[in-house]
């Protein structure tokens, strides 16, 4: 392509309908990031057409890239989880999708609403908080990755242990393999390599038989002898066809070992994120040098990919037995997500018995560190709980109602909420996640999943109702309860077991405008509503019954809508629903009936 400078800076003279400023050249994988030129100044700086850049074939619009898609002229409501453009005219609104040109990861887009148009954006800096104009803003200035040559077939080569190259005469891409053919994408064995390791064991056939063949020509000049010649044939056609088509034992032993992972995996190939040989993690991690963390399927490390960013190994532990399970149900769920509030999964490994995952990397680490601080100073403010309340909120929103396949966590709790470097919330660790069809909104489950203490009463006994969504607001109550609380509903000892029953009456107390010991000391005169709405909104969550609860849409509305929308709360609303809390406090204790009467101390929560 053509460049051109411009300010001193370069700039691509062949372009659509904008210019855009070379930001950065990556030679390592044939890329470079471009800038539209169009951003830079200052006002509104939304389009209402296509971005795409006018290049020569070579060059195309790199699939790393994620979907923004805006949504104007609007005459019906717009769909949800949209952000509305202040500074646009014509009703603009904004939605982050998913991986740029990937239909099967973009988000419905509703027919006959509004005129859609849309633009490729690099989140480089793992997926900040897009909330607003300004943030959809800065994401169209940071620009795009384009890919020039074959880079993806180049990538594939790699991964197949070939190495890129030229082909001057066709004018193609090549890939070597270590055997010295050429072959014009991968290393692979395909059809043709199928057929010559076809042809080698039937040439093998023929010389074992050889002599055999031979010594029946020369039966043909004893008289009589034909028809035992060709019975003879005959016999060793039968035991060729009965060989080649008898299950080979030593293959069906290791492909269960193997388990069903792979056969997943080819069947689900074009909707997984990248797939990575497990000699370039362990190069990209320094042979897994630094460790963050050590979970229950496996430990975590730090790491760096080609193009600078961070990255965190999930390295999967081949003792447990349900990690092939864990592996599956990760790729499935979090593969097909694309939201700002669920941590994104980069990519894969799966080679023999060696699982991995890539994460992006959460430079924060959990929102467990934060919650249950010791000291206190590592404590966050009241407003930041309440935009990582918002956050994590939005996100199970998004799972439950925004993908094509609705998603179940059945494990949220604040050790798998991650925070980026702006404390913005990601979902994480979809290992014990069931898809849900849209039309169905009812699981059927053989056994409980889940955490002890953050699990609905229905996840371990059928009695109390059915499992769905529901489960996972119940999960996302208890987590808020915890994070006003400022420390674990679940204690070791049995002293704590009826503190933590009555926590809720607790939370009564506060909400009747009684003293109590919970962490509300800092509370100021600009966040006094943000503890009074958080309690509420998690005791609303944590009902017995699964259809008192709210759906995470209403979760959300409560959440962004004025403290007023509470105060027609009565008293009798509320002393059900802290009983309802105390009850399952108990239950979720192990206790499987009521707290000690002693909870309720001198006062009643009845009016």
């Amino acid at each position: 392509f053509e460049l051109s400078c411009e300010d001193g800076l370069p700039i691509l003279v062949s372009s659509y309908n904008s210019s855009y400023y070379l930001h950065d050249i990556f030679y390592g994988n044939k890329s470079f990031w471009v800038r539209n030129k169009n951003f830079d100044d200052e006002g509104c700086a939304i389009p209402n057409y296509e971005i795409r850049v006018d290049l020569p074939g070579f060059f195309r619009v790199s699939a790393v890239n994620t979907e923004l898609r805006f949504f104007y002229n609007c005459w019906a409501p717009p769909p949800i989880y949209t952000t509305r453009i202040d500074c646009a005219p014509n009703a603009t609104f904004a939605l982050v999708g998913g991986r740029y040109g990937d239909n099967s990861t973009s988000p419905p887009s509703p027919p006959n609403r509004c005129n859609t148009s849309r633009a490729p954006v690099l989140l480089r800096d793992g997926g900040r908080e897009r909330s607003s104009t300004e943030d959809i803003e800065r994401l169209l200035k940071n620009g795009f990755l384009v890919v020039w040559g074959e880079a993806d077939a180049c990538w594939e080569c790699r991964l197949s242990n070939g190495r890129c190259s030229h082909d001057d005469a066709s004018a193609s891409f090549v890939c070597i393999c270590p055997d010295g053919r050429h072959s014009p994408r991968n290393c692979r064995k395909g059809h043709f390599a199928k057929s010559i390791a076809i042809g080698k064991k039937l040439s093998w056939v023929f010389i074992l038989l050889s002599p055999c063949i031979h010594a029946s020509f020369a039966l043909l000049h004893v008289p009589g002898s034909m028809a035992g010649v060709v019975g003879l044939l005959l016999a060793f056609a039968a035991i060729f066809i009965y060989v080649r088509k008898r299950p080979n034992p030593w293959l069906r032993s290791r492909n269960t070992r193997e388990g069903h992972g792979h056969d997943f995996l080819e069947k689900y190939e074009s909707r997984v994120p990248q797939r990575y040989k497990y000699r370039y993690l362990k190069k990209i991690t320094k042979s897994f040098g630094e460790k963050l963390v050590q979970g229950g399927f496996g430990s975590v490390f730090k790491g760096q990919l080609e193009d600078s960013r961070l990255v965190a190994v999930k390295i999967l532990s081949r003792s447990k037995e349900d990690g092939e399970e864990f592996f599956i149900n990760e790729v499935a769920s979090i593969g097909r997500t694309a939201h700002v509030n669920v941590v994104t999964l980069l990519g894969f490994c799966q080679e023999g018995k060696r699982r991995a995952l890539v994460y992006e990397y959460m430079p924060n680490g959990s929102l467990e560190r934060y919650i249950y601080s010791d000291p206190p100073e590592t404590s966050l403010p009241w407003d930041k709980l309440y935009q990582i309340t918002i956050g994590i909120a939005r996100g199970l929103e998004y799972l439950h109602q925004g993908c094509n396949t609705r998603i179940v966590h059945f494990d949220i709790k604040p050790h798998n909420i991650l925070l980026d470097e702006d404390f913005c919330p990601k979902i994480a660790d979809f290992g014990l996640a069931k898809l849900c069809p849209r039309k169905e909104s009812i699981l059927s489950m053989v056994e409980a999943r889940g955490t002890i203490g953050y699990m609905a009463p229905e996840v371990f006994s059928r009695s109390f109702g059915a499992v769905s969504t529901k489960s996972d607001v119940y999960s996302y109550g208890t987590m808020v309860l915890e994070m006003v609380r400022g420390r674990k509903n679940i204690k070791a000892r049995a002293d704590d077991r009826t503190s933590d029953a009555c926590f809720p009456h607790s939370i009564y107390q506060y909400l009747d405008g009684g003293e109590d010991d919970l962490r509300v000391g800092d509370v100021t005169a600009e966040t006094e509503e943000i503890p009074r709405k958080m309690m509420l909104v998690g005791l609303w969550c944590i009902q017995t019954a699964p259809p008192n609860r709210p759906s995470m849409s209403r979760v959300v509305e409560m959440l962004e809508g004025s403290g007023k929308a509470f105060s027609s709360v009565t008293g009798h609303q509320l002393a059900r629903l802290v009983l309802s809390a105390i009850i399952n406090r108990g239950k979720s204790h192990g206790g499987g009936g009521f707290p000690s009467i002693s909870c309720w101390g001198h006062s009643s929560v009845s009016h």
